[in-house]
């Protein structure tokens, strides 16, 4: 992934931090995370990440990631918060983001306005989840498409996959 400075981020899974790495010079440095395999929210120094992976840059300057199964933010300043339930469940839960759970999210995320994510979740290897408007007070994770096995074309109502993996935005946010 490469920020609008030219910085390439890296989710660095087993190190545990959000590495970068700069074109021009070739040094690789820590952006977040101290190595710790937590979820601890706070500052790049204290900050701890359980895996970090499938690290999107939104319109809005953020990333967001997955750690294990927990959904994380991390502001342009370094500063991580926790974004849905603290604890992996391996499980999926839609409605509020702060009490969601997903399962084996390894899918990718995707930014489609600079507000809203897309997450494919693999539990069901048939669901692609949206959470709407980050910005506000309590985001909101619904079930965006439900595809039960199979291969027809058609609506997304009628259209059906079997384990999608990942979800393409252009860079005007639709898919």
């Amino acid at each position: 992934m490469v920020h609008l400075n030219g910085v390439i981020y890296i989710s660095d899974t087993y190190n545990k931090r959000i590495r970068t790495l700069d074109p021009s010079t070739k040094a690789v440095g820590t952006f977040v995370g101290n190595g710790n395999a937590n979820n601890v929210d706070g500052d790049a120094a204290t900050a701890e990440f359980k895996y970090p992976k499938n690290l999107l840059l939104a319109a809005d300057g953020n990333f967001y990631l997955f750690c294990d199964t927990v959904l994380r933010r991390v502001t342009p300043a370094g500063y991580v918060t926790t974004l849905s339930h603290p604890t992996p469940t391996y499980r999926l839960k839609i409605g509020n983001l702060a009490d969601a759970t997903f399962g084996e999210s390894t899918g990718s995320q995707v930014s489609i306005d600079g507000n809203s994510l897309l997450i494919v979740d693999m539990t069901t290897k048939s669901t692609i989840l949206k959470v709407d408007d980050l910005s506000a007070a309590s985001p909101v994770v619904t079930q965006h498409f439900l595809m039960p096995g199979g291969a027809d074309d058609g609506a997304s109502t009628a259209a059906r996959f079997v384990a999608p993996t990942a979800v393409c935005a252009r860079a005007d946010g639709s898919l």
